[in-house]
């Protein structure tokens, strides 16, 4: 696994507790995808995020994530360069 760069990083604050958020964008440089512990990993689409059940301090994220892959935000992506569609 290899980080590309930091998407996301918030903190958020609960009654009881503040916890710290960070996403980041990562390339996969062999082997497959293994979860930790009893985790699922599901590929899905970014349309499909904000139906899913996370915790209140990850809705931001999804939103931001959700339009960011977006079929009308996207732009095509050629050896690292950035070219619009």
């Amino acid at each position: 696994m290899e980080i590309e760069r930091l998407f996301w990083e918030r903190s958020h604050y609960y009654a009881d507790r503040t916890v710290i958020l960070h996403a980041y964008f990562c390339r996969l440089l062999s082997g497959d995808l293994m979860p930790l512990a009893s985790q699922e990993l599901k590929w899905i689409r970014p349309d499909s995020l904000l139906s899913l059940p996370f915790p209140e301090a990850n809705r931001p994220l999804l939103e931001k994530l959700a339009k960011e892959l977006s079929p009308d935000s996207l732009e095509k992506r050629v050896d690292g360069f950035q070219c619009s569609a």
